[in-house]
């Protein structure tokens, strides 16, 4: 489950040698697993394998010597830069390979049906040369299948940015544990299928490192999932109130709410004007309704101790009520999910959002959203982390690669979200998601994780030309993985 960075890495690869390894088995082992991925995959083919100067490069050696030993008649390899200047594991390893090698011309590349990138590995710290640019440009345009060994030539290691160029993977097989540029955008859609492989370092080693970056799966919270028990009844379960919007704008209330009750939460009721009362309560069969006119009409309803979260946000207005709901909410130290409106209607003073809370909150902005809150420069990891130190709560940076991020420093990355998963309303969904696994008592933090976890698998699940209405219709089919 652990991400690690580039230093991390080092280190662990260091304690390995300084354990009495040789850097000529860990790249004999990177190699060996990197060819049976490759074996996995693929037939026998026409196979370009393009090595680079360094130990991404002497791995790339290794596959090719290895995919001759087992009948691939027609391997290639082509090294960019110079066989005089190879150093180390990576020299022996081209000499062991003992192959002709061809000058580096990245227009042959159209005679290959399968490349093997093994030209610069997570170490990448600077934007590669004009020259290497173009290759990457060849390689993508004529759109051969590419296998990238630890990580996609040009993606940062620890950012995911792209360093000038970058190629498009479709299988990546990188060692130990996922890389941050694997699991952030823009390198996270370079990488294409993702294998982790072991090459024999210890897991003692990792163990050691003080990793506070996850990846997102069941087994970072699954034992902590609230399932239902025969001896519980529906107020066990948690009563989630949905804070609705005006008539014009039911659809997003009614999506949270559904997905509430989907996730398992016992009741709940949409807090709503009265105008649009009557529109709440046709559509939504399963979902108590209750108008609500006045701020005092709100306090009495929210007082009863057994509505334990509140949902505000999802097409409520960006408007006076959307912010006394939200003051409200925080000043009876309600735990709340914060969404949408309910965080853009704190632009012009998001200090007095900070401040009133003193309870377990989620806020769950998209990009657009967390910049009007948030004056914060620099990655998505980066600023989920500090915007959950500023706001004590915990963070859920939407997207691609969502970012779950806790105020004493703990990250989760999700990677596992579909692109049909950006449309209309599916925030909506997995803002009730959120509410719903914190009203049946799961703690913020691992409900925002699982919740997102949910919300893309139930995505994964519906397909491509999903759109949010039939999105919660599939958290069963999800909820049936976990139990």
């Amino acid at each position: 489950m652990e991400i690690l960075s580039t230093e991390q890495i080092y280190q662990i690869e260091q304690a390995t040698l300084q354990e009495g390894d040789l850097g000529c088995v860990l790249m004999e082992n990177a190699g060996f697993s990197v060819t049976q991925q490759i074996n996995h995959y693929y037939k026998p083919c026409r196979v370009l394998v393009i090595c680079g100067p360094g130990n991404n490069g002497g791995d790339g050696f290794v596959i090719a010597r290895l995919l001759q030993e087992g009948g691939w008649q027609e391997v290639a390899v082509m090294l960019y830069g110079e066989m005089d200047r190879l150093k180390g594991e990576a020299k022996i390893a081209a000499t062991k390979y003992g192959g002709d090698i061809i000058p580096f011309d990245y227009n042959i590349v159209r005679e290959f049906d399968l490349i093997i990138d093994a030209i610069f590995g997570v170490g990448l710290n600077r934007d590669i040369d004009d020259v290497l640019c173009d290759a990457i440009d060849v390689i993508n345009r004529y759109g051969k299948d590419v296998v990238a060994v630890d990580i996609p030539t040009g993606v940062n290691g620890d950012t995911g940015q792209i360093m000038g160029a970058a190629i498009k993977a479709s299988l990546t097989v990188t060692f130990s544990r996922k890389k941050l540029g694997h699991v952030l955008m823009p390198g996270k859609g370079r990488v294409g299928e993702i294998v982790v492989a072991d090459i024999g370092i210890s897991e003692g080693f990792i163990q050691q490192l003080d990793v506070n970056i996850w990846d997102n799966n069941l087994s970072l919270w699954g034992d902590k999932f609230p399932l239902p028990t025969s001896e519980q009844h529906k107020y066990d379960r948690g009563h989630v109130v949905v804070v609705g919007g005006p008539i014009k704008s039911t659809g997003a209330a009614c999506l949270a709410s559904v997905s509430a009750l989907r996730i398992g939460a016992g009741l709940v009721s949409v807090a709503c004007p009265e105008s649009a009362l009557m529109v709440y309560a046709t559509k939504l069969t399963s979902v108590m309704t209750k108008s609500i006119v006045t701020a005092q009409d709100y306090t009495d309803f929210i007082g009863d101790k057994r509505k334990n979260v509140i949902l505000i946000g999802p097409g409520t207005g960006v408007n006076d009520m959307t912010k006394e709901r939200v003051l409200q909410s925080l000043e009876f130290k309600k735990n709340c999910v914060l969404d949408a409106d309910a965080l853009t209607i704190f632009q012009d003073d998001p200090q007095l959002l900070f401040d009133s809370i003193d309870s377990q909150v989620v806020l769950t902005p998209h990009e657009g959203e967390f910049a009007r809150i948030f004056k914060i420069e620099g990655g998505r990891l980066e600023k989920a982390r500090q915007a959950a130190k500023i706001s004590g709560a915990i963070v859920v940076l939407k997207g691609a690669d969502t970012v779950i991020a806790h105020p004493g420093g703990e990250v989760v990355i999700n990677d596992v979200a579909p692109p049909w998963l950006a449309t209309a309303g599916s925030g909506d969904v997995l803002a009730g998601i959120i509410a719903g696994l914190m009203a049946n008592n799961m703690s913020p933090f691992d409900a925002a994780c699982a919740g997102v976890w949910v919300h893309s698998q139930a995505a994964n699940l519906a397909g491509i030309g999903m759109i949010s209405e039939s999105l919660p219709d599939f958290i069963p089919q999800v909820l049936a993985e976990i139990c």
